[in-house]
């Protein structure tokens, strides 16, 4: 006997939540988790339209609420635990970009993490790393002192500085 002569119809694969991509995934998540990837995606677009107009980082970041960190790092300092929603709208501008058809992510998220944390006086930090032979930037957000990101994968960057003849 054929394969074509099963009795009924073939079975079909039951039915996922949600869908595929990026439209299921986002179904997937939580109303809150939905509402924070709602409020990233305003920013994003700011975000995209200053890079892609040649806006000066320092200028964006400042239109952002974020300074844009030259100076010495100094010793962290403790500061008050990231509220829910504060964790949420950091989660959500990961996931946003994560999903962004761009080079730099990680420019563009820590402005979006940056932008959330605003009210925390966040500091946009550039950094260097020299890797298998390369040199390698990275961009990340720091509050109160603390840097939560800057490694990726599993490179320590280090933040640029002001030139003093500058």
């Amino acid at each position: 006997m054929g394969a074509d002569s099963s009795p009924g119809p073939p079975a079909e694969p039951p039915p996922r939540r949600g869908g595929a991509g990026a439209v299921g995934a986002f179904l997937r998540r939580t109303p809150a988790e939905r509402a924070a990837i709602i409020r990233a995606l305003p920013t994003l677009a700011r975000v995209e339209l200053g890079l892609r107009r040649n806006v000066s980082l320092p200028e964006l970041a400042s239109r952002l609420g974020i300074r844009l960190g030259t100076d010495p790092v100094g010793p962290p300092r403790r500061g008050a635990p990231l509220t829910a929603r504060e964790r949420l709208d950091a989660d959500a501008a990961r996931r946003v970009v994560r999903r962004f058809p761009a080079e730099a992510r990680c420019l563009r998220r820590a402005l979006l993490i940056g932008h959330a944390l605003r009210a925390r006086d966040p500091v946009l930090r550039i950094g260097a790393a020299k890797h298998d032979g390369q040199i390698h930037a990275h961009a990340w957000i720091e509050v109160g002192g603390q840097v939560p990101e800057n490694t990726e994968h599993g490179v320590t960057f280090l933040p640029l500085r002001r030139s003093s003849g500058s």
